[in-house]
């Protein structure tokens, strides 16, 4: 036996795993490479990890997500289990400092999957984690208590693709060493300047929401390539909402809400943004007339504009503008990852933006919304 899976099924309404008892060691016969134990109810007091794992080292795939599991991070499974690719421990209780093993200079560990998202860890990550994990392709560490600022070393994961740590307590600058696809670093207490080397990097997601940047928004981060959802809500931003350079956006999302943005709506809210869904600009200091090219953003789902200085008529044109039913298809992809703060649900709406394994249909069956204020 080398695969076992025990997760709680939908048409079963109780599930449950009996573990072994205080000081009962069971040493198993078989050694497992794949173990899926999700969403399980233990009969312990304490939910704790089963002992038997202590006994398995050939491990390449180990899901204990949802379990209520009150433990320290064991980096003892990344000891034991050299050949481990993705470790899923999210939406437990896991407690104390994320610690690492340190002797792994000529042999680098072989994970590429970490997600310990939705925990009640704390203190500042290993400055090291770069170098002893670089081959992590997804890294989610939201929902925590993690402080200080993120390593420098991270940049020496060259082949992360998503980098989620949401809802933490982290500060300081975000390293110019990035290098990756997605960026969701909402929640924390980063300030400062908009760090403008993001935008040497080949972006799909940036979400910086709900933390105390300053200054104006780089003229670069709507001009990144192959953006499709910005997110900068939140924060202490001014000026006014950068201009398109480019002939098209790929943009669906794009959330300045609840900054100090003046100045006009740009024009290129056109047929320049086909892919346009979301456009939330409610809570700033914009001001003159609605334009008419928003009438021309035919598959937008919410269009905030509330909350700001506004003035006029709103436009005939919009009366024509179909708000609402659309489904959209994220591409295939052979790993699960939920980037946390990418639930946005609206009064109304639901938009749903994260990744799933292969792929996710959303769908909104709701009728028209649209908010927005102006002044007589």
């Amino acid at each position: 036996m080398n695969e076992l899976e025990l997760q709680k099924d939908a048409s079963i309404q109780k599930f449950q795993v009996y573990t072994e008892g205080e000081g009962v060691h069971w040493v198993p016969s078989f050694q497992l490479e794949v173990l899926h134990i999700a969403n399980c109810k233990s009969n312990a007091p304490r939910a704790t990890l089963p002992n038997f794992l202590s006994y398995q080292h050939d491990l390449k795939y180990l899901d204990l997500s949802k379990n209520n599991l009150v433990v320290t991070f064991p980096m003892w499974l990344l000891v034991n289990n050299k050949n481990l690719r993705s470790l899923i421990p999210h939406n437990n209780k896991f407690t104390g400092h994320f610690e690492l093993p340190t002797n792994v200079d000529q042999n680098p560990h072989r994970l590429y999957d970490l997600q310990i998202a939705n925990n009640k860890m704390s203190g500042k990550l290993p400055p090291r984690i770069g170098q002893i994990m670089p081959n992590l392709m997804y890294l989610d560490l939201s929902g925590n208590g993690f402080d200080g600022s993120i390593p420098t070393s991270v940049g020496n994961m060259s082949d992360l693709f998503a980098l989620d740590l949401s809802r933490n307590n982290f500060s300081a600058e975000v390293p110019k060493s990035l290098r990756t696809e997605v960026i969701n670093l909402s929640g924390n207490k980063f300030g400062g300047a908009l760090p403008r080397e993001l935008c040497k990097l080949n972006l799909w997601r940036l979400h910086l929401s709900h933390n105390n940047f300053s200054g104006s928004i780089p003229a670069c981060y709507v001009n990144i390539k192959n953006l499709i959802s910005l997110h900068l809500q939140s924060n202490n931003l001014v000026g006014s909402i950068p201009w398109l350079n480019k002939s098209r956006s790929f943009l669906t999302t794009l959330d300045l809400r609840d900054n100090n943005l003046s100045g006009n709506i740009p024009d290129w809210f056109d047929t320049r943004s086909p892919s346009l869904r979301a456009l939330l600009l409610g809570g700033n200091h914009l001001q003159g007339q609605l334009p008419n090219q928003l009438c021309q953003l035919k598959h937008v789902n919410y269009l905030d504009l509330s909350r700001n200085n506004l003035t006029g008529n709103v436009p005939s044109c919009y009366n024509n503008v179909s708000f609402g039913k659309w489904i959209w298809r994220f591409p295939p992809s052979s790993t699960t990852l939920i980037l946390t703060d990418s639930w946005y649900q609206y009064p109304q709406l639901d938009l749903q933006l994260y990744f799933e394994q292969n792929y996710y249909d959303i769908s909104t069956e709701y009728g028209e919304v649209v908010e927005f204020r102006t002044k007589a």
